[in-house]
């Protein structure tokens, strides 16, 4: 724009019309490094209050952060905070490192129009993009956000039944560690005690069968001693009755003799008309033998 080739010869009268163009030209050259003033002083100005807008942004997510700390109890809430507060600021660093080369225009180079409209094309696609992304970025710190929030309402919820099971496992804690150290001091007791108690029963199992076997004799010497008397007192008996039926017998021998005189005396002496009374007399001496015998 600033070199002019013209097509015919110069002529004295056209000189003015020349020099005016060349005013012109610099007139343009002027508005146009006026154009990328203002275009520089427009990209400072955007950049600054972004950079303001990022500060604000900042301190109001570090006062939810704050809040958020004062109602989580845990590192899980502080944690995950300073990991969308680290990923913010390297967003912002590597927004701030991509926006800034944009933004320099070399004076020394010649511009043209196109030259500064590719520029201004690159920028607005750059602010576009850079745009795009932060969207993206406040839709999954929403996201997260409310993730957050249900986690943290799901937490609460499950807090005090968290804190009744924590308080149990240390009651039990508690419990075993003094069984552990009970046992570990009374094991050598028990099991002497336990030795003890199995000696005993070895004993008194020992004095059982003993006894029962002192028994067991006692027992057969009682019967042979039974058996024995009892085979005496059979004897005995039996050689009583022998000896009172040989007394028996005599006794009727003498009777027989006694009864046999008696009679012949009587056979002799009364008639043969008595035969009724000698035959009754030896029926009753049949009667007393037989008595003696019995």
């Amino acid at each position: 724009m600033g070199d002019f080739i013209p097509v015919e010869e110069d002529e004295p009268e056209d000189k003015g019309r020349l020099m005016r163009e060349d005013d012109n030209d610099g007139s343009d050259d002027e508005r146009i490094d006026m154009d990328v003033n203002l275009t520089l002083r427009d990209q400072e100005r955007r950049r600054e209050q972004f950079l303001a807008a990022q500060e604000s942004d900042q301190e109001v997510d570090e006062w939810e952060h704050q809040q958020i700390r004062k109602g989580v109890t845990g590192a899980s809430a502080s944690l995950s905070s300073d990991l969308v507060y680290n990923e913010f600021q390297s967003e912002t660093s590597q927004q701030q490192v991509t926006t800034i080369p944009a933004q320099a225009i070399d004076p020394g180079v010649p511009r043209t129009p196109q030259m500064i409209a590719d520029k201004l094309r690159e920028h607005y696609e750059g602010v576009c993009a850079s745009r795009e992304m932060n969207i993206k970025k406040l839709q999954q710190t929403q996201q997260d956000i409310e993730q957050i929030t249900s986690e943290l309402d799901e937490l609460k919820t499950k807090a005090p039944k968290a804190a009744e099971r924590f308080k149990f496992y240390q009651e039990l804690r508690g419990y075993i560690t003094d069984l552990v150290e009970c046992l570990d001091e009374k094991v050598g007791i028990i099991a002497n005690l336990e030795q003890r108690a199995m000696d005993q029963l070895a004993k008194r199992s020992e004095w059982l069968i003993e006894r029962r076997r002192q028994d067991d004799q006692r027992m057969k010497k009682k019967l042979e001693e039974l058996q024995s008397e009892k085979g005496e007192e059979r004897e005995e008996e039996e050689q009583g009755r022998l000896e009172d039926n040989q007394s028996m017998l005599k006794a009727c021998q003498v009777m027989m003799k006694y009864h046999s005189r008696t009679c012949s005396i009587l056979i002799k002496n009364e008639n043969k008309s008595n035969r009724k009374s000698k035959t009754s007399l030896k029926m009753s001496l049949k009667t007393i033998l037989q008595w003696q015998i019995s």
